[in-house]
């Protein structure tokens, strides 16, 4: 709703009493870089301001509660659209926008100077924050409210447009070549809705550094780089959609004959019998519609497009207030026609009778584009032969690389070189890159997919992107519509795979003609240890933190020798330990070096946490099965949780034949002989909108519903934990539910915290070393309530902090773990395995050392580090009650 003062101002009170009088209103003066006031008309101190409006100019609009924050404050989105034709309604999106931080209403929502993000980034990061599926959502919902508001302005624009006619009263004003750029400014609610603020006419597309012309704040001149990008993109897209004389006749009227619609061309063969009847200016509008289209650019379509239909219940309401009956469209049937109409062949009919035709024809369009598709991935050969039937786009200027988290000014060394417009180089690439630079084995060439190097241990984080050779394609990280500017991406040990993604940029989706994948190996410790000799004097180290990661202000870091101690010693004196009652038992890892001086002399395969003054065993395997018979263990959290369910699963039954990186709940009744049960509810669901995502209590309902029947004893065991988003209300939901659900017998295992998040990958949070600190004290009050609760804690967190860098592959350096594939006959191990050897070292490949690749397939979970907490955690469930 909005109202222009001083003309609709009693209008205005009118509506704000039949709202109420907890509605908020903007007043906004129409001089640029005029104050916002945010008033209510029912509260005295404001209605003497709003009576000013009687002779004031301003427009009013609702306030719009709610709206999305990021990082706390209020962001509005500018959108370019491009009108070609108002009656019918031809328009078009640009691909790539402005988003704008602003202040809030105290300082009349100004924009926040040296903070400009453009619409990839903000995708990223609804798709981090809210999810992939809510990213999409929210950018569909803003081209279907700004073609929305297109649709209901037609009537009001025809008729303005009117006025300039020669003779108003034999038609409407007639502009073939006729176009307008306008600039939407619109703003998101919390759940992802856009409301339209304003349309700007003439929005500023001048080339400059400063993007804040109304403000006297100068921005910074990659701000103005970026902006300018956009515009001076879309400028150039728009140019070359409107001088295309590209020829679309053939297209055309092969998609009218496809159609099942009776259509008849005025003045050629239309008959009585025809649905429609078309006139040369309904024509020249679907030529000029298809010709727009293949040559749009980075514009993507509003109205016509191929799920246009959706916006026919709109049209049809729309011509029943203005008289217009679209079931029998009367001006298009050749029976319905008026002498004048035959003889006059420039009638142009308006969109809410052209609507089902337009709509059709793009839906024609749009299937044979996938035929198209489906057919180059079958056969290149095939895609070279049809090349001229495919349709030709102009190639499409520059493409913008920023980096999202970084304001810093674009390094010549990341801007794309120079493409071309050879269709037959579009799967390629033209070169992938890192930094720092490692040497690919092959060398690069176009021609070759898989490439692999490998980095040191101490190698976290490499930047890498590509190019693409050809003009209409683009290079893309892991998925399609991934980033396609320099990312950094962190490395696991071992094995860690990226790729990029090769996407034709000529349709209205991208569409992936080609992978080139990245295997970069990063060493392990373990892979250049010196061999142990027992014959040979070692020294005892222990390590409770990384130099390089010191939550620890006042504690040493790194390896420290254990004084007077030779590791044959030390290691017959801790087998003497009785077995520890606790999992967060303070401890350190140890592990037998030369010298604790030097790292490279150190046994990290020999490496193992140890409490202080107790040990933890490791059962065989009829022990762990004995204690597992008749017991349902439930576990909910994050990924963490996920990978000692399976560690469980694999030990208990000696294999593991199934597997899912499920992202919800999943039931195994299966275990130790149909004798154990258990099951996994993922937490918190961060993919989803924040108003979707159950919250805790639900999820962790449903996972009890989905585990009936529950003892409530000490064979239900519920596991609760993650990385970083356990709270103390959490616990506290845990207790209530269980009382609620009468389970207050149940054992309840708290996993702590866990190392991770420390690296600055594109798409999630960094912590600094500060907040590491800040997190391992939220640990500490987390582990004391849990204990104060009368639950049980497996820690985590001291445990991996120590040895953050060994991680596995995945964004957010928090994964200990990592489930392989193998094949044969696998067996985890053999119960003797079990009782002499660290968890870490029980894996074999039964069969040689190569797999039998025609076995059978089952699955292995890696990772010394979840091995170790997960044992810890069978000590805890076979672990009488405290």
């Amino acid at each position: 709703m909005c109202w222009v003062m001083p003309l609709e101002f009693e209008q205005f009170l009118s509506v704000a009493d039949a709202v109420g009088g907890e509605a908020k209103w903007v007043f906004k003066s129409i001089n640029p870089g005029g104050n916002i006031y945010i008033l209510q008309p029912t509260k005295d101190r404001d209605y003497a301001r709003i009576k000013q409006y009687r002779t004031r100019k301003a427009v009013v609009q609702q306030y719009f509660p709610n709206p999305l924050l990021i990082f706390g404050m209020p962001i509005s989105i500018r959108a370019y659209v491009l009108v070609t034709s108002v009656s019918p309604l031809r328009a078009f999106l640009h691909s790539e926008g402005l988003v704008n931080y602003r202040h809030d209403y105290q300082r009349s929502f100004r924009k926040v100077p040296s903070r400009i993000w453009y619409f990839g980034q903000l995708r990223q990061y609804l798709a981090h924050n809210h999810g992939p599926e809510a990213a999409e959502v929210a950018f569909k919902n803003m081209q279907s409210v700004i073609t929305q508001t297109l649709l209901v302005s037609e009537s009001a624009l025809a008729g303005h447009f009117g006025g300039y006619s020669a003779n108003p009263m034999e038609g409407l004003y007639k502009c073939k070549n006729c176009f307008q750029l306008l600039g939407f400014d619109l703003i998101y609610n919390s759940s992802l809705y856009p409301m339209v603020l304003e349309v700007n006419g003439q929005p500023h597309m001048q080339v400059s550094l400063n993007e804040f012309e109304n403000e006297t704040t100068i921005a910074p001149e990659d701000e103005g780089w970026a902006s300018n990008s956009i515009k001076q993109d879309a400028a150039e897209d728009m140019v070359g959609m409107l001088f295309s004389e590209q020829l679309v006749a053939m297209e055309v009227a092969d998609a009218l004959d496809e159609l099942e619609l009776n259509v008849g061309i005025l003045g050629v063969n239309c008959l009585p019998s025809h649905e429609y009847c078309l006139t040369e200016e309904d024509l020249e509008y679907i030529l000029d519609t298809r010709r727009e289209t293949v040559n749009r650019g980075s514009f993507m379509q509003l109205y016509p497009s191929p799920d246009s239909e959706k916006y026919a219940i709109l049209l049809k309401d729309l011509s029943r207030f203005a008289g217009v009956d679209m079931s029998a469209p009367k001006p298009l049937r050749a029976g319905n026609l008026r002498i004048k109409d035959i003889l006059d062949n420039t009638i142009r009919h308006n969109t809410p009778i052209m609507h089902r035709l337009v709509s059709a024809l793009e839906q024609v369009y749009a299937s044979r584009e996938i035929e198209r598709h489906r057919f180059a991935e079958l056969s290149p050969e095939e895609e070279e032969d049809e090349e001229e039937d495919v349709v030709g786009l102009q190639h499409q200027s520059h493409r913008l690389i920023h980096n999202a988290f970084q304001d810093v000014p674009l390094d010549e060394k990341y801007q794309r070189p120079e493409c071309n417009d050879d269709k037959a180089t579009m799967p390629y690439l033209s070169g992938v890159f890192t930094e720092p630079k490692l040497e690919f084995s092959p060398e690069f060439s176009p021609l070759v997919a898989e490439y692999h190097v490998a980095v040191p241990y101490d190698t976290l984080l490499i930047k890498v992107w590509a190019f693409a050779t050809s003009c209409d394609a683009e290079a893309r990280l892991e998925e399609k519509d991934g980033l396609a500017r320099p990312a950094n991406y962190s490395l696991g040990l071992g094995e860690n795979r990226i790729n990029f993604l090769v996407v034709d940029l000529t349709h209205t989706e991208p569409w992936v003609i080609n992978t080139y994948t990245l295997h970069v190996y990063r060493e392990r410790l373990t892979d250049t240890e010196p061999t142990f000799n027992p014959r040979v004097p070692h020294q005892v180290c222990s390590m409770t933190q990384d130099c390089d990661m010191r939550v620890f202000p006042t504690e040493p870091c790194g390896l420290q020798p254990i004084r007077d101690q030779s590791w044959d010693k030390y290691m017959s004196q801790h087998a003497l330990l009785p077995p520890c009652q606790g999992g967060d038992v303070p401890g350190r890892w140890v592990m037998p070096c030369g010298e604790c001086g030097d790292e490279s002399s150190c046994h990290w395969s020999m490496a193992e946490w140890h409490p202080g003054r107790c040990r933890h065993e490791v059962m065989g395997r009829d022990k762990l099965q004995q204690c597992l018979t008749g017991k349902k263990v439930l576990f909910i959290g994050d990924s963490t949780n996920r990978g000692m369910m399976y560690y469980l699963m694999e030990q208990v039954n000696g294999t593991l034949t199934e597997w899912d990186k499920t992202h919800n709940i999943k039931v195994y009744n299966n275990l130790n002989n149909n004798r154990t049960s258990v099951s996994f509810a993922y937490y918190p669901q961060f993919w989803l909108q924040a108003n979707h995502r159950p919250v805790f209590d639900k999820a962790l309902y449903q996972l009890m519903r989905r585990s009936v029947p529950l003892k409530n004893s000490s064979d239900t065991i519920l596991v609760v934990g993650g990385v970083h988003w356990l709270a103390t209300h959490h616990l506290n939901v845990v207790k209530h539910s269980l009382e609620k659900e009468g389970l207050t017998g149940v054992r309840v295992i708290m996993k702590s915290l866990g190392s991770g998040f420390h690296l600055p990958v594109d798409g999630i949070h960094c912590l600094s070393q500060q907040e590491q600190h800040k997190l391992l004290v939220h640990n500490a009050g987390l582990s004391d309530f849990a204990r104060q609760l009368g639950f049980d804690v497996v820690e985590t967190f001291n445990v991996t902090l120590p040895r953050y860098k060994d991680f596995l592959q995945g964004k957010c350096a928090c994964h200990f773990h990592k489930v392989r594939q193998v094949r044969g006959e696998h067996t985890a191990t053999n119960i003797t395995k079990r009782e002499t050897l660290p968890p870490h070292r029980q894996y074999t490949d039964p069969g040689g050392e190569e797999e039998d690749m025609y076995g059978p397939v089952h699955y292995h979970v890696e990772g010394d580090i979840n091995a170790l907490y997960s044992e810890i955690l069978l000590n805890r469930i076979c672990e009488l009650p405290r």
